[in-house]
């Protein structure tokens, strides 16, 4: 057993600091935890290879370009706008289904309509902060599992 892990050890000691980096992070998945536990030590021998690390970070990763952003992440700002159309939306149907209510004489059906509208606009008003809501939540999912 400690032949082979000297071997391990020896094979690790062997790859380039890119190699030991894509072995760490793009795929520990295919290694055992000994053999990860020895290419961590390896890294720390090396001194860490912050450099090549940020090097291979930016060889890996296409750059982005951001084309909103806000205080919040980015579509912060379209989750806010769809709050507040959600919000308006519920008063607006609000103030439409008082008006057909309080005007039964004139329009034919006006209650029916005004109770329409009023279930509509609480629906949608519920639809749209969901959603919202969903948005907010992929954001910070993205957010946590992106490497920084």
């Amino acid at each position: 057993m400690n032949d082979r892990l000297e071997e391990i050890r020896n094979q690790i000691a062997s790859l380039s600091n890119t190699e030991l980096i894509e072995m760490l992070e793009k795929n520990s998945h295919q290694y055992t935890p000994e053999a990860l536990s020895l290419a961590r030590e390896e890294v720390d021998k090396r001194g860490g290879l912050i450099s090549e690390r940020t090097q291979y970070q930016k060889q890996a990763r296409p750059p982005t370009t951001k084309t909103f952003t806000s205080n919040r992440e980015s579509g912060g700002g379209a989750i806010f706008i769809l709050q507040i159309i959600a919000w308006l939306e519920l008063v607006g149907a609000i103030i439409v289904a008082i008006f057909f209510l309080l005007n039964p004489l004139i329009i034919p059906h006006s209650t029916e309509i005004g109770l329409v509208i009023f279930f509509q606009g609480v629906f949608l008003c519920a639809f749209l902060l969901v959603v919202a809501s969903i948005a907010e939540n992929l954001i910070q999912i993205r957010k946590n599992t992106t490497k920084s």
